[in-house]
């Protein structure tokens, strides 16, 4: 909450310094071009950060029920611990290589639902 009020300060105080300049300088209309393209950018950025966040708080549940050895649906497969293992770089699951009938089986955590 505190982070998110510095940074509208901020932007009010960036978009204020860009009017403060004098029309000699920079025209009224690049101004308003300007500070069209901070609002619009500023805008974009935080809606893509909050539906990143929204992704993440999704695949966090997800790991932790299976860290707690809950069957996860994903598409049509039932992961489980005791199935497959969880790779953090790639964040997928991975069917273990001991279990014939799946082997190979690789699936992102995005194809999983939490329950």
């Amino acid at each position: 909450m505190v982070r998110t009020l510095v940074l509208i300060i901020a932007l009010f105080a960036l978009i204020v310094a860009l009017w403060a300049i004098k029309d000699e300088k920079l025209s009224k209309k690049l101004k308003a071009t300007i500070t069209a393209f901070i609002i619009f950018g500023v805008g974009f950025a935080y809606f893509y950060e909050s539906s990143t966040n929204v992704q993440n708080e999704k695949n966090i549940k997800i790991l932790a029920n299976f860290n707690q050895q809950k069957i996860i649906k994903c598409g049509e497969y039932n992961v489980s611990k005791a199935k497959f293992n969880y790779e953090f770089g790639t964040a997928v699951f991975m069917a273990k290589p001991e279990i014939a009938e799946i082997r190979g089986i690789i699936i992102p955590i995005s194809k999983c639902e939490n329950d």
